[in-house]
């Protein structure tokens, strides 16, 4: 793959981990308090867990599957 545009799992973990970013911020807003490191361990894993489980567009297979 020559494209420099990034595939549909690179943007869902991206996005992913933005969701979740912005879940722990408006937690903060309600009075939630998320240690620092509970919140960046919760992006990677579910940034993580959101790119595996999106099929790969070159084989249209979830990575699961393999």
């Amino acid at each position: 793959m020559s494209s420099k545009t990034p595939t549909s799992k690179v943007v869902a973990g991206g996005v992913a981990g933005a969701a979740v970013t912005v879940i722990v911020w408006v937690a903060s807003l309600v009075g939630v308090e998320v240690p620092v490191e509970v919140a960046t361990s919760a992006v990677v894993l579910v940034s993580f867990a959101v790119a595996y489980l999106v099929p790969d567009p070159s084989t249209g297979r979830h990575s699961a599957n393999e």
